[in-house]
């Protein structure tokens, strides 16, 4: 159920990366002052093309990255760019990420059983009994058989569903607050896409944990969000409700998005003018989706368009949009 109270907060987040060679540096920022909030058991689903940097975004917020600028607050305690063992340990007992690869994520010579009562051991302190009835409560939660030949097979022995379903109770192992999902169901057989949806629904309902989807599949940004970010270059194009960002898109990227997902062929084209990456230089200027925008203008080339409410809880970062002018 959703709550009011904040879980994750980013603020002004900014991430760039080194490039080039010795005398010849520079850097690219793949995200650029992104800011929003995440109450509990509630669920942001982060949208946009590879490359927009959601991926970035989470693994900056888990402390896989350091953030150049900005700040990450958890339950209202800052823990931007945190260093030594205790400190991310207590992250890490609070924040989770759930990866895109089920198999990757696993390690190919340890049993269920191994990957599953390491955490159990080191973050809920079970032993004996407790730590056999911990192990069996988390494989049910996530839809998994529980007896002795199937907590003892490796990741090789699982269908790709199964080993995500491992990745999960993993994930949960800790009891987080808050995880991040990062593609979760792009590497899966279409036909059990819809039961990790599920089952990751069922958690945030049952656990009232929070989530960072990442995806580029709109129809589950829907389904799972309860809000939608659309990211592209680094930037937020567009947020707000997940209905209200699908069915109503405003910004010409979210629309492009749109358009090209199955099942929304009802809106207008958009048709690009370009379809070259984005500009990621830190000494860009200007909207980021200019060079693609069909409807930019000169003021969309000499400065960025602020991020500004069109309706409750819909922001949208376009100066055509801002004008009244809808794409």
């Amino acid at each position: 159920m959703l709550g009011d109270k904040e879980i994750i907060k980013v603020e002004d987040l900014v991430v760039r990366f080194e490039v080039g060679s010795r005398g010849n540096k520079d850097f690219i920022v793949p995200v650029d002052r992104v800011n929003f909030t995440i109450h509990e058991g509630e669920v942001l689903s982060l949208v946009g093309e590879s490359g927009s940097g959601k991926s970035t975004i989470g693994r900056t917020i888990v402390g896989f990255e350091r953030a150049h600028s900005g700040k990450i607050s958890l339950e209202n305690k800052n823990v931007t760019n945190l260093r030594g063992q205790g400190k991310l340990r207590m992250l890490r007992s609070s924040i989770q990420m759930i990866f895109q690869d089920p198999f990757g994520s696993l390690n190919p010579v340890k049993t269920i059983e191994q990957h599953l009562t390491y955490v159990l051991k080191r973050h809920q302190r079970l032993r004996g009994d407790a730590l056999h009835k911990g192990l069996e409560d988390l494989l049910t939660l996530v839809g998994l058989p529980n007896d002795a030949d199937a907590i003892r097979k490796y990741p090789y022995e699982l269908s790709g569903g199964q080993r995500q379903r491992i990745a999960i109770a993993r994930a949960l192992a800790v009891q987080p607050k808050f995880i991040v999902a990062d593609e979760p169901i792009s590497m899966l057989d279409v036909s059990i896409r819809a039961d990790i949806l599920q089952l990751l629904n069922k958690l945030k309902n049952e656990l009232n944990v929070s989530f960072l989807f990442i995806t580029h599949d709109l129809a589950s940004a829907r389904y799972f969000g309860d809000r939608v970010m659309v990211l592209y270059g680094g930037r937020v194009m567009e947020t707000g409700s997940s209905d209200s960002v699908i069915n109503q898109p405003l910004h010409p990227y979210t629309q492009l998005l749109i358009e090209s997902s199955s099942g929304y062929d009802e809106l207008k084209q958009v048709e690009e003018t370009s379809i070259e990456a984005p500009n990621l230089s830190y000494r860009r200027h200007g909207c980021t989706f200019a060079h693609r925008c069909p409807f930019v203008m000169e003021e969309c080339k000499k400065s960025e368009p602020p991020l500004l409410p069109v309706k409750e809880d819909h922001l949208v970062a376009c100066y055509k949009v801002h004008k009244g002018d809808e794409a």
